[in-house]
């Protein structure tokens, strides 16, 4: 209970802090000064460095957190975030919400990027992305502390959820990381009872091949978007009951099947975990479970493959 109440101390500390140099102007306007060389001889990249160094010794001491500074530099060579995070000093994930960058492969040579002086997520107001969009929902549900900023971004004035010294979660990586879809049941409400593949049809016994995978739950629990997508179709179906399909971008579709209820329109836009039906047992079933399946030009994946690994 203690160490709770010295990080909601910590964590206030941290956003009076940051809040009052915001007010003040300094993030608000102008250019941010350029650093020519990511090593200790450049000015400016010894005072970024400083700068992250003064954060996690005031964050392991409990002191007052320093000002948030943004630097800017510009690529020399094609590299990945996570070296150019390690020259830096910060976690990886700092620069790519920084710089909207919603994935983790290379950075082009002669690439301006923006750099933080203090480890954080920058949430901006308006997603563009999906992983914008999971970003989001902490901040909107309130999971988490966060100060509105605004940062100059080319010839657009952005604003953004700082985070300070947060991370990704383990979804949220998964999407930077390439695995584009979330639990559409949450872990502890769900299990697999059914894999891809060639099964015994629980009716007749005999072999066909299952296109997605069952995931066992209670009756009436939430089923949630596995990804930002469109509903394309919705409706009863003899087999699969109440149903829901989500078209996505990349070509991708995920099909939501044996719902008991539906809470999503056609032609609706949802967000990734937004609710869209419920556990049901509804077509042909033997109990109260969701049929999940995804499909990529028209052909259907294993989920597993797609989901995140622990699942």
């Amino acid at each position: 209970m203690q160490n709770k109440k010295q990080t909601i101390k910590r964590n206030k500390k941290i956003c009076f802090l940051l809040l009052l140099f915001f007010l003040k102007g300094i993030l608000l306007f102008g250019e941010y000064p350029e650093i020519g060389n990511l090593d200790p001889g450049d000015i400016l990249y010894a005072q970024l460095e400083a700068g992250i160094s003064s954060f996690y010794q005031a964050a392991a001491q409990d002191r007052e957190m320093p000002p948030l500074q943004i630097f800017s530099y510009t690529t020399k060579t094609e590299q990945s975030i996570f070296s150019l995070a390690a020259k830096c000093n910060l976690p990886y994930e700092s620069i790519a919400t920084l710089n909207r960058i919603d994935n983790s492969g290379n950075i082009r040579q002669g690439t301006r990027v923006l750099v933080p002086s203090i480890p954080g997520l920058f949430v901006p107001f308006e997603a563009e992305s999906e992983l914008e969009h999971l970003l989001q929902q902490s901040v909107q549900n309130g999971d988490t502390f966060s100060v509105p900023i605004i940062l100059n971004l080319g010839e657009k004035k952005i604003p953004y959820h700082f985070i300070p010294g947060r991370r990704f979660s383990s979804q949220e990586l998964s999407y930077f990381l390439g695995v584009y879809f979330r639990y559409p049941v949450p872990r502890e409400t769900g299990t697999v009872s059914s894999l891809f593949g060639q099964r015994r049809s629980p009716f007749t016994g005999e072999l066909s091949f299952h296109y997605g995978i069952d995931i066992a739950a209670d009756l009436g629990a939430d089923v949630y978007a596995s990804r930002f997508g469109l509903v394309i179709k919705k409706g009863f179906d003899q087999v699969y009951g109440n149903y829901v399909l989500i078209e996505h971008s990349d070509n991708y579709k995920t099909f939501y099947g044996h719902l008991n209820y539906l809470t999503v329109e056609l032609h609706q836009k949802v967000k990734s975990g937004s609710i869209i039906g419920t556990i049901g047992s509804t077509g042909l079933s033997t109990g109260p479970h969701l049929h999940f399946e995804i499909w990529k030009n028209n052909t259907p994946v294993d989920p597993l493959l797609l989901l995140p690994k622990d699942y």
